[in-house]
């Protein structure tokens, strides 16, 4: 029997203009000036300069999208902390409403939207020390900061994933030179325990979800190249990735990451490399090598701040995409 779809097929969307090949891709348009079918390929991603931030940062936090990010925190001199938000909308940065807390190092959720961003641990404004860490948690949603619930153990720099409302935070620094493996949970209300990363590390990145989380690189002490992926209860470790750094930044899901920038000791790193769930794999280099940085996106990413030089740059990584006429025969 004849059905609707076979005689009539599918409806696609109509318009005046092609959109942006980036945002183009995967969708099917009929353009109505050229009278023609149209979609967008993908091409091989690279690294280009993205916007410039409203200062100078690095070791901020981030989330959301290449074309919808969010920045915030971080370090803007060796003795100062930074209280500044901005977003992106894929070209420029626009200062909003500041944290409440100045910190940096902190811990991000970089799965989560422009509009619910979620920071937590981080290193405070110092009194007589230069690292006092902190337990406390920062909810954004997309106007204000607002105070989350406390985390089980003050921390900095280490491996962060998911959402809001659900989230994992793991390893870290605990205290000057105490490299730490706990990992931890927030229902968008509390934190609790959970199991233990394969390795007391820091200055590690992490990505994905909080039931399908990816940590990798860092600090113990000596450049590590360990991943190790998460399943909501337990780290299992992954193959090791081409290029052992520390400080590096992250951005994806699980079995569709990247990994860039970070300093293998003596010098900083351009290097960048996907992950497709199994194995890791040289990718274009960064346009500036840099540490220091953090990421947000998918492996479409945005790379925001880091050092050295202190920069206020972001960079992206996408493809030369092209709008394309489909044709039949």
């Amino acid at each position: 029997m004849a059905t609707y779809q076979g005689i009539k097929g599918r409806t696609v969307q109509n318009l005046a203009s092609d959109p942006p090949a980036a945002i183009g891709q995967g969708q099917v348009w009929y353009n109505t000036a050229t009278d023609a079918l149209k979609t967008s390929v993908a091409g091989t991603k690279v690294w280009a300069a993205g916007g410039n931030l409203p200062t100078n940062l690095y070791h901020t936090g981030a989330a959301g999208t290449l074309t919808a990010g969010l920045m915030f925190a971080g370090k803007p001199t060796p003795a100062t902390f930074s209280s500044a938000t901005a977003t992106y909308d894929g070209n420029s940065w626009t200062s909003v409403n500041d944290v409440i807390t100045a910190r940096q190092q902190v811990f991000f959720a970089n799965q989560a939207p422009q509009t619910a961003a979620i920071m937590f641990g981080g290193t405070s404004p110092p009194g007589t020390s230069p690292d006092v860490n902190t337990t406390a948690t920062e909810e954004y949603d997309g106007t204000s900061w607002a105070v989350g619930g406390a985390m089980t153990t003050a921390r900095r720099q280490g491996a962060g994933g998911g959402t809001q409302t659900a989230c994992f935070g793991a390893a870290g620094t605990s205290a000057p030179g105490a490299y730490i493996n706990d990992t931890e949970e927030y229902n968008g209300t509390a934190w609790s325990s959970s199991n233990d990363y394969p390795a007391n590390t820091s200055y590690l990145a992490g990505c994905g979800t909080q039931t399908a989380g990816l940590g990798f690189a860092g600090w113990n002490p000596g450049v590590q190249n360990l991943s190790a992926e998460y399943d909501g209860t337990s780290w299992t470790a992954g193959n090791n990735i081409g290029t052992s750094r520390y400080e590096n930044a992250g951005s994806g899901i699980q079995t569709n990451a990247l990994c860039f920038g970070g300093s293998n000791g003596t010098t900083h790193i351009n290097a960048s490399e996907e992950y497709d769930g199994t194995t890791w794999t040289a990718t274009p280099n960064l346009a500036t090598a840099l540490f220091g940085l953090s990421g947000t996106g998918t492996v479409t990413a945005l790379a925001i701040g880091g050092t050295p030089p202190l920069s206020n740059g972001s960079q992206e990584y996408v493809g030369p995409d092209t709008i394309e006429t489909i044709t039949t025969s």
